[in-house]
This record gives C-alpha cells, structure tokens and sequence, in this order.
C-alpha cells in the first residue's frame, strides 16, 4: 500500500483528536445515556472502536445537538470546563 494512504494505526488510537476524545470520556460517567438530573434520558453517546474490520479508529458519536448540549452540561457538572461546536455536514 502506498506510504500516503496509510493511516498509523498508533496514532489513530491514541494521538488523534477522535481518540483523545475517546480516552477522555470513557472513564467518566457520562453515557451512553446521558440523562436529566431528574433520570430522564435525554440524550446518547456511542463509543466507537474499529467501526469496521481494519479499521483502528476510536471516537465518540452522536446524532443530535442536544446530546451534544447535554454532555457539554455534564462534564462542566463534573468540573471540567468546555465548550463544543457541531461541526455541520451536508451530503
């Protein structure tokens, strides 16, 4: 396979932004549900590792801004400060 198109799979599980993410998030109790202070689910997260054979990749996903909303209000429960941007694609 060409140099260019070989993605390290060190780096990918664990020095790209995705898995960083991965890593960061696992441990705490933040999903996959994410829910109200009243127990109501609200929101999802899925961790992903390797979503297809051959491939390394980790990372964290979800489908809907107030999933994203709700783990931003979570982890600044949890006394870590952050601010997330959806990052919008169109097909």
């Amino acid at each position: 396979m060409p140099e260019d198109v070989y993605m390290d799979g060190y780096w990918l599980r664990h020095e790209s932004s995705t898995a960083m993410a991965y890593h960061f998030l696992e441990p705490l109790d933040v999903g996959p549900h994410i829910r109200h202070p009243d127990g109501e689910v609200v929101g999802e997260l899925s961790f992903v590792d390797g979503p297809f054979p051959g491939c390394d990749s980790l990372f964290v996903k979800t489908d809907d801004g107030l999933s994203l909303s709700c783990l931003q209000w979570r982890l600044e429960q949890l006394g870590y400060r952050c601010n997330f941007v959806r990052e919008w694609r169109f097909y």
